[in-house]
């Protein structure tokens, strides 16, 4: 497989887009072997929940937890409940696990690309330990981002709460196109944070601060990259939906959706790693 950037100018995302499929095939190679060890695992944290509610039925308590996960559905909140603290010792490891799991698999597989790209060997051994060393820097920064997306949603349900209703829905609409636009923005400008917390050993701050400066200057370019890559994948697949409803059988989404679970982060994956690499040597030149 040949690693080296396409002839032309590398800040191009057709070059992007001829590179990203390139590297496609080893890419969906190690999402699938590394997916498939990760889903092993998060079932042996649903076994491990299991186990919990088993414990809790045979003490009598499964009735409490199951009343407060009720309440947690219906009303959106635990507070004040008697099995506020039986769920949450279900819930928060359940979840503080999987985050853990999901983010040691995916800096995995992100070392295992970018030796790819690289023509470089990489031992099993080192690359376990960096991705375990990054899993916490890796989980702050994807705290921040969520605190700042529930931030954002936040500020759109504020018209609700001062305005009458068909005036708040019309300023909702235009609230919504805005920070639909802030969040992509957003988005974009600190889309390497986790590939320098991994590649640069920054801390969390420092690689969101990292990312926004790579990015300067590369904004639409990065988008217009995503667009290429992703378009006719993404054509395709409605297509074939299309195509298998209008035929009155279901037998293909099932096939398609599981090529699609793994496709689809490959892509992303592919296109993350050739562009940083792009925008490292565009910036260093």
């Amino acid at each position: 497989m040949d690693n080296t950037i396409p002839q032309g100018n590398p800040v191009d995302s057709k070059v992007v887009r001829k590179k990203v499929f390139q590297l496609f095939p080893s890419a969906l190679g190690q999402v699938f072997a590394y997916g498939l060890f990760m889903l092993a695992c998060l079932f042996v944290v649903f076994l491990g929940s299991l186990v919990f509610l088993f414990a809790f039925t045979k003490l009598g308590l499964i009735s409490e937890s199951q009343s407060a996960f009720k309440s947690l559905i219906e009303q959106g909140t635990l507070a004040g409940h008697k099995g506020h603290g039986l769920l949450m010792s279900i819930l928060i490891p359940e979840v503080f696990l999987t985050a853990i799991i999901y983010f040691f698999f995916r800096n995995a597989i992100w070392q295992k690309i970018w030796a790819v790209m690289k023509g470089t060997n990489s031992k099993d051994h080192e690359l376990w330990k960096v991705s375990a060393q990054k899993v916490f820097p890796v989980l702050g920064c994807w705290i921040l981002m969520n605190l700042f997306s529930g931030a954002l949603a936040f500020v759109a349900s504020l018209p609700h709460q001062f305005l009458p209703l068909m005036l708040s829905n019309v300023v909702n609409i235009f609230l919504f196109l805005f920070l639909f636009i802030i969040q992509i923005y957003i988005s974009i400008k600190i889309l390497f944070w986790q590939w320098t917390v991994v590649f640069e050993k920054r801390s969390v701050l420092s690689a969101l601060w990292r990312s926004w400066q790579l990015t300067t200057g590369y904004w639409w370019f990065i988008l217009a990259s995503g667009i290429r890559v992703f378009i006719w994948p993404i054509v395709i697949f409605l297509v074939c939906i299309m195509f298998s409803s209008l035929l009155g059988s279901a037998f293909l989404l099932l096939p398609l959706s599981i090529a699609f679970a793994f496709m689809m982060p490959a892509l992303t994956i592919g296109l993350e790693c050739v562009l940083y690499e792009t925008l490292l040597s565009s910036k260093e030149s």
